[in-house]
Protein backbone atom coordinates (compact mmCIF):
# COMPACT_ATOMS: atom_id res chain seq x y z
CA UNK A 1 0.00 0.00 0.00
CA UNK A 2 1.27 3.23 -1.18
CA UNK A 3 1.82 6.24 1.76
CA UNK A 4 0.89 9.83 1.58
CA UNK A 5 2.99 12.14 4.01
CA UNK A 6 3.38 15.59 3.90
CA UNK A 7 6.29 17.60 5.55
CA UNK A 8 7.28 21.26 5.63
CA UNK A 9 9.32 22.46 3.24
CA UNK A 10 11.60 25.38 4.00
CA UNK A 11 11.57 26.28 0.15
CA UNK A 12 11.10 25.15 -3.05
CA UNK A 13 14.55 24.69 -4.78
CA UNK A 14 14.92 21.95 -6.96
CA UNK A 15 16.79 19.33 -4.79
CA UNK A 16 13.77 19.83 -2.59
CA UNK A 17 11.14 19.09 -4.82
CA UNK A 18 10.79 14.97 -4.44
CA UNK A 19 7.58 13.55 -5.59
CA UNK A 20 4.85 15.47 -7.70
CA UNK A 21 1.45 15.03 -8.17
CA UNK A 22 -0.42 16.55 -11.12
CA UNK A 23 -4.05 16.34 -10.42
CA UNK A 24 -5.47 16.47 -14.00
CA UNK A 25 -9.61 17.37 -14.65
CA UNK A 26 -11.29 14.02 -15.67
CA UNK A 27 -15.31 14.56 -15.54
CA UNK A 28 -15.89 11.29 -17.12
CA UNK A 29 -14.36 9.49 -19.63
CA UNK A 30 -14.19 12.18 -22.95
CA UNK A 31 -12.05 11.98 -25.72
CA UNK A 32 -10.12 15.07 -25.75
CA UNK A 33 -11.04 16.58 -28.86
CA UNK A 34 -14.44 17.22 -27.03
CA UNK A 35 -12.47 19.95 -24.46
CA UNK A 36 -13.79 18.68 -21.86
CA UNK A 37 -11.03 17.06 -19.75
CA UNK A 38 -7.64 18.35 -19.24
CA UNK A 39 -5.81 17.49 -22.84
CA UNK A 40 -2.83 14.92 -22.47
CA UNK A 41 -0.72 17.17 -24.73
CA UNK A 42 -0.68 20.04 -21.74
CA UNK A 43 0.14 17.04 -19.11
CA UNK A 44 2.90 15.93 -21.46
CA UNK A 45 4.40 19.41 -21.55
CA UNK A 46 4.24 19.81 -17.62
CA UNK A 47 5.73 16.58 -17.22
CA UNK A 48 8.69 17.42 -19.62
CA UNK A 49 9.28 20.37 -17.65
CA UNK A 50 8.91 18.98 -13.93
CA UNK A 51 10.99 15.93 -15.31
CA UNK A 52 14.13 18.27 -15.20
CA UNK A 53 13.45 19.10 -11.49
CA UNK A 54 12.26 15.26 -10.20
CA UNK A 55 11.69 11.63 -11.76
CA UNK A 56 8.89 11.21 -9.41
CA UNK A 57 6.12 12.04 -11.43
CA UNK A 58 2.38 10.75 -11.02
CA UNK A 59 -0.86 11.91 -13.01
CA UNK A 60 -4.13 11.11 -11.46
CA UNK A 61 -7.84 11.64 -10.67
CA UNK A 62 -10.98 10.44 -9.30
CA UNK A 63 -13.54 10.84 -12.17
CA UNK A 64 -16.33 11.28 -9.78
CA UNK A 65 -18.27 7.87 -10.39
CA UNK A 66 -16.75 5.08 -9.19
CA UNK A 67 -12.90 5.19 -7.99
CA UNK A 68 -12.02 1.74 -9.29
CA UNK A 69 -8.65 0.96 -11.04
CA UNK A 70 -11.11 -0.42 -13.76
CA UNK A 71 -12.90 2.53 -14.51
CA UNK A 72 -10.26 4.73 -13.94
CA UNK A 73 -8.51 2.66 -16.61
CA UNK A 74 -11.53 3.37 -18.97
CA UNK A 75 -11.03 6.94 -18.23
CA UNK A 76 -7.89 7.02 -18.71
CA UNK A 77 -7.91 5.52 -22.08
CA UNK A 78 -10.71 7.07 -23.17
CA UNK A 79 -9.20 11.05 -22.03
CA UNK A 80 -6.13 9.61 -23.23
CA UNK A 81 -4.20 9.83 -20.37
CA UNK A 82 -2.58 6.60 -21.06
CA UNK A 83 -0.22 8.78 -23.61
CA UNK A 84 1.28 10.47 -20.56
CA UNK A 85 2.68 7.35 -19.43
CA UNK A 86 3.69 5.96 -22.81
CA UNK A 87 5.76 9.38 -23.84
CA UNK A 88 7.05 10.44 -20.20
CA UNK A 89 8.56 9.73 -17.56
CA UNK A 90 4.94 10.02 -15.42
CA UNK A 91 3.22 7.56 -13.95
CA UNK A 92 -0.81 6.93 -13.59
CA UNK A 93 -2.15 6.60 -10.46
CA UNK A 94 -3.36 3.07 -10.02
CA UNK A 95 -3.80 3.34 -6.12
CA UNK A 96 -7.26 3.22 -5.27
CA UNK A 97 -7.10 1.84 -1.66
CA UNK A 98 -8.78 4.29 0.48
CA UNK A 99 -8.99 4.99 4.55
CA UNK A 100 -11.93 6.19 6.85
CA UNK A 101 -10.18 8.49 9.26
CA UNK A 102 -12.02 10.44 12.24
CA UNK A 103 -10.74 13.64 12.49
CA UNK A 104 -12.96 14.91 15.51
CA UNK A 105 -14.32 17.52 13.62
CA UNK A 106 -16.94 19.30 15.07
CA UNK A 107 -20.62 20.61 13.72
CA UNK A 108 -20.84 24.64 13.35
Amino acid sequence: MSKVAMSACADYQPQNVQKVFIKVNLVREMSPDKHGTTHPEVVIALVNELAKITPNIVVGESCGGLYTKGVMNTVYNKCKMTDISSRTIATLNDDFDFQTVDLNGKVM
